[in-house]
């Protein structure tokens, strides 16, 4: 079924242009690469109680399955990240997860080679090749009932947040070695 035809996900829409629309959005902060990833090793889950789709242009919501054009990557809008501007090269996929799981697409998105063959056919331009907004709208995605896509959901997230914990962990380990290292050097 098409993305963006599948019952549960309430709008697919691209960021804002930055250039264009400054005087309307100075006070608000922008959704940037950076939050992604943050948001991609979150620990929280996502409530099936969602408030209703905002309806500024651009503002994400706790909830949303943002993609980004450029890195190809998708995560899922934590609360810290609630309430940004997602830029143009963003896509937001606001869902109504009681009937489809946002890590379940979340997953589907960065790791389903299914879609990576169809978003590799379909990208666009000939020195830079990027994906265009069109192209996430209409994959052609399998699917599951709910709860296969929550089980598969909650599984993908906790995979996430395990890596990075493994990750902070090794960046710990990597700090105390060096100031060992440190010590050393200087004769202590």
């Amino acid at each position: 079924m098409i993305l963006e035809d599948i019952i549960g996900i309430k709008s697919v829409s691209i960021g804002i242009n930055r250039s264009l629309r400054k005087n309307e959005v100075s006070d608000k902060q922008f959704y940037e690469n950076k939050d992604l990833e943050s948001d991609l090793k979150q620990a929280e889950k996502v409530s099936s109680k969602k408030a209703s789709v905002n309806d500024v242009k651009g503002i994400i919501e706790q909830g949303d399955v943002v993609y980004n054009l450029m890195s190809e990557r998708s995560a899922v809008v934590s609360a810290d990240n609630s309430g940004k501007l997602a830029a143009q090269n963003f896509i937001i996929i606001k869902v109504d997860p009681n009937k489809c799981d946002p890590w379940y697409l979340c997953y589907l998105l960065n790791e389903s080679s299914e879609v990576d063959k169809q978003i590799s056919k379909k990208m666009e331009g000939t020195v830079i090749r990027r994906v265009s907004a069109a192209t996430i709208k209409n994959l052609n995605l399998e699917v599951l009932p709910i709860k296969r896509q929550q089980q598969i959901g909650e599984t993908y997230r906790l995979l996430q947040y395990s890596l990075a914990l493994k990750e902070r962990k090794m960046e710990l380990f990597k700090k105390g070695i060096l100031e060992t290292l440190k010590q050393k050097n200087e004769g202590n």
